[in-house]
């Protein structure tokens, strides 16, 4: 998974703005295997129950936000201190591992806007398995302002 800023203010620009990344698939991953294989990963943070602590990144840098963040509206939101830490950069990829090349997976990013205060200030785009899945993508303007958790659900 690959995301990419579109612009360059200061630096936060990048996959997982104040987020968690979960990963799981919707059947087996290996023939003969009998449970299901999820990952959820605090992009930028520390261990927060279920989500496991920041890894299998390459690039960026990390921030926590003490900012007070809104859930109201999403479905099946992650802890709070999830939105609050994040990992940003202009190139930032993370390739996690137990997931073979072809199988199908979920995937679902949270986001929140703990910096910005208007559309426009952090526009990017997001990157899975090559393909373009979020372009131009503003998490301001999708939320309807800052400090409000957005979820995008991928399968």
């Amino acid at each position: 998974m690959v995301a990419r800023g579109s612009r360059l203010l200061p630096a936060f620009l990048a996959l997982l703005v104040a987020t968690g990344l979960w990963l799981g698939t919707s059947a087996p991953l290996l023939a003969g295997a009998s449970t299901l294989s999820t990952v959820r990963i605090n992009a930028g943070g520390d261990a927060v129950a279920p989500f496991a602590a920041d890894q299998y990144y390459s690039g960026g840098t990390t921030l926590h936000s003490t900012n007070v963040v809104s859930t109201a509206g999403v479905s099946n939101p992650a802890p709070e201190a999830v939105y609050q830490q994040y990992r940003y950069a202009s190139n930032l990829t993370y390739t996690v591992p137990g997931f073979p090349s072809g199988s199908n997976a979920a995937v679902r990013l949270h986001f929140a806007e703990t910096w910005w205060t208007g559309s426009g200030q952090r526009v990017f785009s997001v990157r899975l398995n090559g393909q373009w899945v979020l372009t131009n993508f503003d998490i301001w303007q999708v939320a309807g302002g800052s400090n409000k958790a957005v979820v995008e659900d991928f399968n």
